[in-house]
């Protein structure tokens, strides 16, 4: 079967693509590190959300899908943070 591509992935190969773009080594940087953190986090995050979707009312496994959804908001607020020319 195709793998699933998460939101997470996207946004990994997006920040990739604004990386090598950018100018800035700290923003360079700051992307990298976004990109692979979320690297890490996407099959996490389809992996959580295939098992609650076998058992949409489990507790737990709707706490942890909304863990790794934290998670992914913090990495995104990291990435949005001005670099030192106060460009986002």
């Amino acid at each position: 079967s195709k793998p699933i591509p998460s939101d997470a992935s996207k946004v990994a190969e997006l920040a990739r693509n604004e990386a090598k773009k950018s100018n800035d080594p700290e923003k360079k940087k700051r992307l990298e590190n976004a990109a692979s953190e979320l690297d890490k986090l996407a099959p996490q995050e389809v992996a959580a959300a295939k098992e609650l979707a076998k058992d949409p009312k489990n507790k737990d496994k709707q706490d942890k899908l909304d863990k790794i959804h934290d998670q992914i908001s913090d990495i995104l607020g990291q990435m949005a943070q001005p670099d030192s020319k106060g460009k986002a």
